[in-house]
C-alpha cells in the first residue's frame, strides 16, 4: 500500500486573503444572525404579549363594570400585531437554524 499523497496548500495571494477575511467575517455575522434572531423574536413576542394585556387589562378594568365586555380597539389592535410578529419568528425559526449552520460551516480556512 502506498501512502495516501497529502494535497497541496493552497498559496494565496494578500488579496485573496482579505477577501476570503471578509467573507468569513461577513459569514460569522449573519450565521449568528440566523441562529439568534428567531428565537429572541419569539422570546420577545411572549414578553410583549404579557405586557400589553397587562398593561391594557389594567387600564380597562377600571373603566369597564364586567369582564365579559368587548375588548378595546388598542387591545385588538396589539393582539394582532403581536400574533403577526409571532408567526413570522415561528416561521423563520427552522431556515435561520439551519441557515446559520450553512453559513458557519462553509467558512474558509486562512
Amino acid at each position: 500500500m502506498q501512502p495516501s499523497a497529502q494535497p497541496a496548500p493552497t498559496i494565496y495571494t494578500p488579496e485573496q486573503v482579505e477577501a476570503i477575511r471578509r467573507s468569513n467575517k461577513k459569514k460569522l455575522i449573519w450565521g449568528l444572525v440566523c441562529l439568534i434572531a428567531p428565537t429572541a423574536l419569539l422570546i420577545i413576542t411572549i414578553i410583549g404579549y404579557a405586557i400589553i394585556n397587562f398593561v391594557i387589562g389594567s387600564f380597562s378594568s377600571s373603566n369597564q363594570e364586567s369582564a365579559f365586555a368587548q375588548p378595546s380597539t388598542a387591545h385588538t389592535i396589539g393582539n394582532v400585531i403581536i400574533f403577526l410578529i409571532g408567526a413570522i419568528s415561528t416561521l423563520t425559526w427552522l431556515p435561520g437554524i439551519i441557515g446559520g449552520i450553512i453559513l458557519l460551516a462553509t467558512r474558509k480556512k486562512v
